[in-house]
């Protein structure tokens, strides 16, 4: 999102990385993006969409919080999630995420995130069955 200076991230995670990388810009759809997002061995952006795409398919991830120091959802959401060792405040923090996630070759919240979701289905469940009535 070239609004939010996304792509100016995306080109210096680019530069510090090398060419093993990605870079989804503007024209893909939207199933292109979530294939290409939970095919990948690592997920790094500024799209909390992103990251919760990647998460639910198992693949760690890098969230770049561009706007620290403001009210930031980001923090919530990885709080609930147990994985707020994912965000990141600078570009300069990524690389050694990276090579975390990389030695480590299994998405770290595997656990928690299928109990979360196994939980959201039960209350989705559930709030089906009051509408129903």
């Amino acid at each position: 999102n070239e609004t939010h200076g996304d792509y100016l991230i995306a080109k210096k995670i680019y530069e510090r990385l090398g060419s093993d990388i990605c870079v989804l810009v503007e024209g893909k759809s939207v199933q292109e993006i979530y294939k290409t997002i939970a095919e990948s061995s690592l997920y790094i952006g500024t799209s909390l969409h992103g990251y919760l795409t990647a998460a639910v398919n198992f693949v760690p991830g890098v969230l770049v919080d561009m706007y620290s120091g403001t009210v930031s959802k980001l923090d919530g959401i990885l709080k609930q999630l147990g994985a707020t060792k994912d965000i990141v405040y600078d570009v300069e923090a990524i690389e050694s995420r990276v090579i975390m996630f990389l030695a480590k070759k299994k998405y770290p919240y595997e656990d928690e995130v299928k109990k979360n979701v196994a939980r959201n289905l039960e209350l989705y469940d559930e709030l089906i069955d009051i509408i129903r009535g």
